[in-house]
């Protein structure tokens, strides 16, 4: 059984022991599996790392109640939402497939599914929280994908009195909902229920509290801040949109010491290199030195730059930090044992060296005189035991020539 951390308080969300797997392969095979995770959730929100092959679709699938586990139990406000219809409607669910009721209008897609709430809202007031008033008169049919998920996220953050919320890949496909305005939705739910965000990006997790490895099936740890907890810190490194004089920017940071790697993608090759845009990854030992050199560099350069973020390690440095860790664990485990098992050892041997030999002398290999041939305080010598010493103290009776093995006359 592998266990998240428990949160402090009446948890909302419990898993117990849960064996799970998804349909994802072909032929609605599994592409990935859970193996007895359990989890304590209160309001809160954490973010579970991994790729669909860790199990992060097959957890997703059993948390909203459309599959039920092949073992444990899953309990959301103390009930399982696979049995609990009224349950599943305050279940806020956000796919990597989103999919919308069919209706003659996504006004009247959206009316649809707010009519299984328990306090339906207003479809026109759903689709304003996230400024997608202009898609409602349109079919449904005629909306691209992104409309589609931005549709699909506003529908989940809307549900009133939601009893917990499960996002998978939340931060991908934004194009048509502002990435600020969602996270502030993430935390608003919080604050209420368990918000799970599913991510195979390290970057996206490090936009909550606290961030949970899903690896092979099995919670293999956690660790809370920033996302430098999920691999082993590295130097630092930004990232930098430039949308003209991309060139000479790398001209400019290339004689920083600051900066000991510079990586460039060129998003545009125009014969003046001026007009090059592209995004550049630099590295360097300290961020904040490295900051100071990349708005140094674009000051004398002229380089248009339009947004700077930090960098995040990929989830193959995670999976990597995560092996690391668990070997280690293991080898202390094996250490540990071996050390309790000569423990064990050295404890028989004593208890046998203490144990009384044949006629009541010591055991073979016992010391009755102390460590070190040194007569213990308080332990008489035992006396010489040998075939003259036994022949002083009781004569040996022996047969009378001829008698052969007879007894002796009495």
């Amino acid at each position: 059984m592998t266990t998240a951390p428990t949160q402090p308080g009446q948890p909302a969300l419990v898993l117990r022991d849960v064996v799970a797997r998804d349909a994802a392969g072909a032929k609605a095979t599994a592409r990935g599996m859970l193996y007895g995770v359990s989890l304590d959730l209160g309001a809160t929100d954490v973010a579970v790392v991994g790729a669909i092959e860790d199990g992060t679709l097959a957890l997703a699938e059993v948390l909203v109640g459309r599959f039920r586990p092949d073992r444990g139990t899953v309990r959301v406000q103390g009930k399982d939402p696979f049995n609990a219809v009224e349950l599943r409607c305050r279940i806020a669910s956000i796919g990597i497939d989103p999919a919308l009721p069919l209706a003659a209008s996504v006004l009247a897609s959206v009316d649809l599914a707010t009519s299984a709430w328990p306090s339906p809202v207003a479809a026109a007031d759903v689709l304003a929280r996230f400024g997608l008033g202009a898609l409602g008169p349109r079919a449904v049919a005629s909306l691209t994908a992104s409309e589609v998920r931005a549709v699909e996220i506003a529908l989940a953050l809307a549900i009133p009195d939601p009893a917990l919320v499960v996002a998978l890949e939340p931060f991908a496909d934004l194009s048509m909902v502002p990435r600020a305005r969602l996270e502030e939705a993430l935390a608003e739910r919080a604050r209420v229920c368990p918000v799970v965000a599913i991510t195979s990006s390290p970057a996206d997790a490090k936009r909550f509290g606290r961030s949970v490895v899903l690896h092979r099936g099995a919670f293999a740890r956690s660790t809370e801040g920033a996302h430098a907890g999920l691999a082993p810190a590295l130097d630092a490194s930004l990232t930098v949109w430039v949308s003209s004089g991309a060139r000479e920017l790398v001209a400019a940071l290339s004689r920083d010491p600051a900066a000991s790697s510079i990586a460039f993608d060129a998003t545009t090759n125009d014969a003046d290199a001026h007009a090059t845009s592209g995004i550049l990854r630099v590295s360097g030992k300290d961020a904040d030195a490295l900051a100071l050199a990349i708005a140094d560099a674009t000051r004398a350069s002229g380089a248009a730059v339009t947004a700077v973020a930090e960098g995040a390690p990929g989830l193959a440095e995670v999976r990597a930090a995560t092996e690391h860790e668990l070997r280690s664990r293991q080898l202390a485990s094996q250490q540990m044992r071996a050390l309790e098992m000569q423990a064990q050892a050295q404890m028989m041997a004593m208890q046998r060296a203490q144990m009384p030999g044949p006629y009541g002398m010591p055991a073979p290999g016992a010391q009755p005189y102390g460590y070190g041939g040194a007569p213990q305080q308080g332990v008489p010598a035992p006396p010489a035991f040998s075939p003259q010493a036994r022949g002083k103290e009781e004569p040996v009776v022996s047969p009378s020539p001829g008698t052969g093995d007879k007894e002796p006359p009495r």
